[in-house]
């Protein structure tokens, strides 16, 4: 189910979606994209898209995420409470 996207204080936009299922969130697997690190420097470096996973009930989740991104945790809840 998508959640939509936001655009954060930074410019990045996320898309968001959810999906029920079982998901083992120790066995993450990212993929990478490069960033010029420091900035200005030439020197391009790999990072992973993400570092670690793992399952939040939504108060704890509404702590972990940045601030632009709380609107996902209203727009599941609406799609959970009418489920």
């Amino acid at each position: 189910m998508p959640l939509g996207s936001v655009r954060q204080s930074g410019g990045k936009t996320v898309a968001v979606f959810a999906r029920e299922g079982d998901f083992d969130a120790t066995a993450i697997h990212s993929n990478e994209f490069e960033l010029e690190w420091p900035r200005g420097s030439g020197r391009m470096l790999s990072f992973p898209e993400i570092d670690r996973a793992g399952w939040f009930g939504p108060e704890e989740a509404a702590e972990k995420l940045v601030k632009a991104q709380s609107p996902f945790l209203d727009r599941l809840r609406e799609h959970l409470s009418g489920v």
